[in-house]
């Protein structure tokens, strides 16, 4: 016969193992595509207007040169967009395992497990700015997460993470980390 110890125990494990818990993690994008074409129609339009007095008084080497200028920095707002478009961050926990998967452009996929059980969630905190950085912590190893959130989102996120590894007795360790600062007052200010 089985002692309730063992029983609850059991029954623990088994709920555990039930649970499947996930979350996406995108990077945030302030412009829409509509907005992208907008924004690239005014840039054009910007250097074509203050080009057309250099173009109509003969110094066309300056027209040139501004649409190069122009057409590169198309180029790298395009190809920064393309490529967050392509990061992704998922997070997964079913049956006492977390793992991570990260794909971004023109990379492999990596993926990551890490055991629930004897696992840390650890916050750096700043008392300024919030929380800078998040880490999953097993036997002295630290991976982070949530790069891509900002200091309030990843609060809420490192909240809604801990409440689906609590069943695993996962936990929660705050450290202050201070960030640098300019002293503006005192024996090193400038």
């Amino acid at each position: 016969m089985s002692s309730p110890c063992a029983i609850a125990q059991a029954q623990a494990t088994a709920a555990c193992a039930q649970l499947s818990t996930s979350f996406v993690i995108t990077p945030y994008q302030s412009l829409s595509d509509r907005g992208a074409n907008v924004l690239y129609a005014v840039l054009g339009a910007a250097v074509g207007i203050v080009q057309l007095p250099f173009l109509l008084r003969g110094y066309w080497p300056v027209t040139v040169f501004s649409l190069l200028d122009l057409s590169g920095v198309l180029l790298a707002l395009h190809a920064f967009r393309c490529c967050q478009r392509e990061r992704r961050e998922e997070i997964v926990i079913k049956d006492g395992i977390l793992k991570i998967r990260r794909s971004a452009f023109r990379r492999p996929v990596r993926e990551i497990e890490i055991a629930c059980f004897g696992s840390k969630l650890i916050k750096a905190d700043d008392p300024d700015f919030g929380c800078r950085q998040l880490f999953l912590s097993v036997r002295g190893k630290r991976e982070e997460i949530a790069r891509d959130l900002s200091p309030s989102e990843r609060e809420t996120f490192a909240d809604a993470l801990w409440q689906a590894l609590r069943p695993y007795s996962v936990s929660l360790v705050t450290e202050t980390a201070m960030s640098w600062a300019i002293f503006t007052q005192g024996p090193y200010a400038p």
